[in-house]
């Protein structure tokens, strides 16, 4: 009779154990696959530095956006009428030495960083970093435009 009650714990342990490791297995690929699912990336970036208020396009957009959106300020607003917040203006006028590239030949090459401060697309991680390599035209207006081979991430 001893014999047969802890056979019976045992299974029922075995059932337990194993039932709690697939859970914590499903749990895991969740968070996983919703931690890729927070990035969104754009192909295409424009705008110059003369425009009054500083204004940049974004075309191609991955995620909950709309496919495309325009950054001002610390804003952007994508075209299904989801915002995302950047922690400093978009995007900040790059300060590391220019390289040249592959990038036209009046252009400098840059790298942009930014953070993410809020966003309601659902799609992108608050707290999150934003970047891409632009060329910068130094000729006026000084338009941007992502380097080839370049998009613009925000996760």
């Amino acid at each position: 009779m001893e014999v047969q009650r802890f056979r019976g714990v045992l299974a029922a342990a075995v059932v337990v154990g194993g039932a709690a490791l697939v859970a914590t297995a499903v749990s895991a690929a969740t968070a996983s696959a919703s931690a890729k699912a927070l990035t969104v990336t754009c192909t295409t970036l424009s705008g110059n530095l003369t425009d009054t208020p500083i204004t940049f396009d974004l075309a191609g957009c991955t995620g909950n956006t709309g496919g495309k959106g325009t950054a001002q300020g610390t804003t952007i607003t994508w075209a299904n009428g989801q915002t995302t917040y950047l922690s400093t203006k978009a995007f900040p006028l790059p300060t590391d030495k220019a390289k040249r590239g592959n990038c036209g030949n009046l252009s400098d090459k840059y790298p942009i960083t930014d953070g993410v401060g809020g966003d309601s697309t659902g799609s992108i991680k608050v707290g999150g970093s934003v970047t891409a390599k632009v060329c910068v035209e130094n000729e006026a207006p000084d338009p941007w435009s992502l380097a080839p081979g370049s998009v613009l991430t925000l996760r």
